[in-house]
């Protein structure tokens, strides 16, 4: 099994960095995993609705050059599907299965996600209604994959 986590910008801040290095060594008891970056676009101050479409458009893009024809895409999206961790897990180990072994994860940047990239998504996901800051959605997927395998294999996990 490989697990990919595709995003836009790189994170800033140490702390996020150490829990991103933490949930990669945990899950890597389970699964392949690769977090690939690709740089943000800088967002004028004053941007029009078409310019905002650009730079996801863009990022997209970005994105896209990344993800291997046979991968099986989720995209992170606010307004989409809501899972419990129960759900998320047999989501996720039944996503492997279809993706050949290799699952990966679409991050958008700041502005969201732009359309190419919901296009080739195979699947759709939201952690809720909250807006996370996109970094820090990044820990929150990393946290729900690990928590994710634990459910699978019928480890302890904290509920």
């Amino acid at each position: 099994m490989k697990t990919r986590i595709l995003t836009i910008g790189h994170l800033k801040e140490s702390f996020l960095e150490e829990a991103e290095k933490e949930y990669c060594k945990r899950i890597s008891s389970y699964s392949q995993i690769e977090v690939i970056e690709v740089p943000d676009l800088k967002i004028p101050s004053k941007t029009s609705l078409k310019d905002e479409i650009l730079i996801k458009d863009k990022e997209a893009e970005s994105l896209l050059i990344k993800i291997k024809p046979r991968e099986f895409l989720i995209v992170l999206d606010l307004n989409q599907k809501e899972l419990t961790s129960e759900e998320f897990s047999s989501f996720l180990m039944d996503s492997y299965r279809r993706g050949d072994g290799t699952v990966s994860f679409a991050i958008g940047g700041s502005l969201g996600v732009g359309e190419a990239l919901r296009k080739r998504g195979n699947a759709f996901l939201s952690f809720g209604k909250l807006t996370l800051p996109h970094q820090l959605c990044r820990i929150v997927l990393l946290e729900q994959i690990y928590r994710a395998f634990k459910i699978a294999n019928h480890e302890p996990y904290h509920k």
